[in-house]
C-alpha cells in the first residue's frame, strides 16, 4: 500500500510537471503569434505610408507638370502677342510705349482680373 501510494504520487508529480512544461509552452507560443501579428501589422502600415508617399509624388510631379504647361502657354501667348504688337509697330511705325501699353492691354483682356494675381 505504501509503495502505491508512493508511485501515485511519482506520478501525479510527473503529471504536474508536464501541464507545467505545455503551459510554458503554450504562452510562448501564443507570445510568438502576437509578436508576429504585430510584425505583419507594422508591414501593413509601412506599405501604406509607401503607397501615401508615392500617392503624393505623383500629385506634386502631376502639379508641376499641370504648371509648367499653363506656364508654357501663357509664354507662347504673350510671345505671340509680342509678334503681333511688333507686326503692328513695323506697318503703323509705332514704337516704344505704345506697343508696350497694347501689349498690356491684350495681356490684360486676356487674362481678365487673374492678370494681378499671375505676376
Amino acid at each position: 500500500m505504501k509503495k502505491c501510494h508512493q508511485c501515485m504520487e511519482i506520478i501525479v508529480t510527473a503529471k504536474d510537471r508536464q501541464a507545467a512544461e505545455a503551459n510554458k509552452n503554450a504562452s510562448i507560443l501564443l507570445e510568438e503569434l502576437d509578436q508576429e501579428k504585430e510584425r505583419e501589422e507594422q508591414k501593413k502600415q509601412a506599405a501604406a505610408r509607401k503607397r501615401d508617399r508615392k500617392k503624393q509624388k505623383k500629385k506634386k510631379k502631376m502639379q508641376a507638370e499641370k504648371e509648367t504647361e499653363v506656364t508654357n502657354k501663357r509664354n507662347k501667348v504673350v510671345s505671340s502677342n509680342m509678334v503681333h504688337v511688333n507686326d503692328d509697330e513695323k506697318e503703323n511705325g509705332e514704337t516704344g510705349e505704345f506697343a508696350f501699353q497694347s501689349t498690356f492691354t491684350q495681356l490684360f483682356f486676356f487674362y481678365g482680373n487673374n492678370f494681378w494675381k499671375t505676376v
